[in-house]
């Protein structure tokens, strides 16, 4: 195809992908908009950028539910088309990352990324990644260290523009997770303007949770116990409302853990009990885990 027939497929299908959608808590306008944009593409799907494109939302789609293996097979798929683009190949390693934190392969992804980051220096965003990826696979030391690496000039190591939900995302989420509380106001801050928001990149490379559930998990850091009960509460509705259990269990597990740490058990437990059901329903191993410890130290005491 020539430039000029791509862009006449890229621009519509921009445009008919309508994440806007998952923004307003619409998951059937989503749905919607992929079949739209199928339609619209008819025999032309060859196109190598179109295809993906549909892919990678049809990829968060199934992220979205919970669908690992489905998802693993988009990416795949993904990968043997376009997996030669820059964009694209960061994309793949998105949704990569976000499989391999739900299904427990954390110590494997954190490898991958380790290297990711050695092959592209460059690439600031990898750093984001990579910090998000060691905080998860259970460094904590590792990822405190590389949180006050990146800090300076307000975490500009870690890039902006189009990514900055990504970047940002994964430093404020190493940081709830390591209790690094010495960066949460400069991160509440930079994240405030996404607030309301499901954290969506591009053409369904990731849609990683509410924007609320990290200010929640940051407001916690900070002893802000209202706003922090605010957030969370918020950013359940907005994944509930996009009907993805994975992206509402996180958020409670965040939530339960901050209501334990400020001695609030009682109102911990139901949050656990919804979000252990989910876990152990969709294969969330390491999640169920740490869910099963917070229970654990919610119990009541005879």
């Amino acid at each position: 195809a020539s430039a000029t027939q791509v862009t006449s497929l890229i621009v519509p299908g921009e445009r008919y992908i309508g994440h806007m959608h998952l923004g307003l808590g619409n998951r059937e306008g989503f749905a919607e908009s992929l079949v739209a944009f199928e339609r619209m593409l008819g025999p032309r799907l060859r196109v190598y950028m179109a295809k993906a494109f549909l892919l990678q939302s049809q990829a968060m789609d199934a992220l979205l539910d919970g669908d690992w293996a489905r998802a693993r097979t988009l990416v795949d798929e993904i990968q043997a088309i376009a997996g030669h683009d820059g964009s694209f190949a960061m994309g793949c390693s998105s949704q990569r990352s976000w499989i391999a934190r739900e299904t427990g392969r954390t110590e494997e992804q954190y490898q991958g990324s380790r290297r990711l980051v050695e092959m592209l220096p460059d690439f600031p965003v990898l750093k984001a990644l990579l910090v998000g990826d060691a905080a998860e696979a259970g460094h904590h030391d590792i990822a405190a260290a590389m949180l006050d690496e990146l800090a300076p000039d307000e975490f500009a190591a870690v890039g902006r523009g189009w990514l900055t939900t990504l970047a940002l995302g994964n430093v404020a989420w190493a940081t709830i997770t390591v209790d690094a509380r010495q960066h949460a106001p400069v991160l509440r801050r930079l994240l405030s303007d996404y607030e309301g928001t499901i954290a969506v990149i591009a053409s369904g490379t990731n849609a990683m949770c509410s924007v609320d559930r990290l200010l929640g998990g940051l407001a916690a850091l900070e002893d802000d116990h209202s706003e922090a009960d605010r957030l969370f509460a918020a950013a359940l509705a907005q994944e509930e409302g996009v009907r993805s259990p994975p992206l509402a269990a996180r958020t409670r597990h965040w939530w339960a853990r901050a209501l334990i740490r400020r001695g609030d058990p009682e109102r911990a437990r139901p949050l656990i009990a919804a979000a252990l059901e989910t876990t152990d329903r969709l294969g969330m191993e390491r999640l169920s885990a740490e869910l099963a410890g917070l229970a654990a130290s919610a119990a009541p005491t005879r």
